[in-house]
This record gives C-alpha cells, sequence and structure tokens, in this order.
C-alpha cells in the first residue's frame, strides 16, 4: 500500500458531487506520481483502507474526506481540500518525483474586487449637515 490518496464519498452528498470535477482534474493530473482511489463511504467500513485508517487512529466523522496513505502503510487525513493545497500536499509527500510545471491549477488565485463607486447622500441631506 501507498503512496496514495483515498477519497472516501458519497453519492448523495451535496459537497462530494461539487468536489467530483476537482478530484478528477486531481487523478489527471498527478495519477503518475500517486495512485489516486475512490472509496464510497458506505463501502468503506471493512475495507482495506479503513482498517489502515483504524490502525493509524485517523477517522472519517463526515465526507468528502481525503486519506493519505505513505509507503509505510501509515494513514492521515488532507486537512484542506482546495485543489491548490492538495497539489501542494502531493508535492511534499512525493519527493523526487517530476510534478508537471503547467498544472490545471495554476494561475487565478482570488480574482480582484470590482471598484465600487463612493456613496453620495441622498438629495434629501445634501445640503444639510448636522
Amino acid at each position: 500500500m501507498g503512496p496514495e490518496l483515498h477519497l472516501v464519498y458519497s453519492d448523495t452528498c451535496g459537497p462530494c458531487q461539487m468536489f467530483k470535477p476537482v478530484w478528477e482534474k486531481l487523478c489527471n493530473e498527478y495519477s503518475r506520481q500517486i495512485a489516486m482511489k475512490k472509496t464510497e463511504v458506505n463501502s468503506y467500513e471493512g475495507s482495506p483502507i479503513a482498517k489502515a485508517a483504524s490502525a493509524s487512529g485517523v477517522s472519517v466523522p463526515a465526507v468528502p474526506t481525503i486519506l493519505y496513505v505513505d509507503k509505510e502503510g501509515n494513514v492521515s487525513k488532507v486537512p484542506d481540500r482546495s485543489p491548490e493545497a492538495i497539489a501542494s500536499f502531493i508535492k511534499i509527500r512525493t519527493p523526487g518525483e517530476v510534478i508537471p510545471t503547467n498544472s490545471v491549477f495554476s494561475g487565478g488565485g482570488r480574482r480582484s474586487r470590482r471598484l465600487r463607486r463612493p456613496r453620495h447622500r441622498s438629495r434629501r441631506h445634501r445640503g444639510r449637515r448636522h
């Protein structure tokens, strides 16, 4: 076992469905560096990843949850589900591997806010000051 990323999800979970395209992009980008697997929450109990997680003291209280399994079989949770954080996590956990620089997640970031026009007093209050 390992190194692997496991997505524990549910088909009826809204956040899981929203995360699905992100997971697919991650699989396309990083499947050469690390094994990318999915486990439906109903089949999680009793699965090899559940046993390894339990042995490492890791629980899955909610879905979606991403678990990392190292080469020794130790399991830990990936703390953040943002694409950038997961990509960074993979880069840190798979040293020496060639990670593509033309990441599908590069660029973008926060969009700049549109400048707002200053608020003016209403006509009723224009001439008067209190």
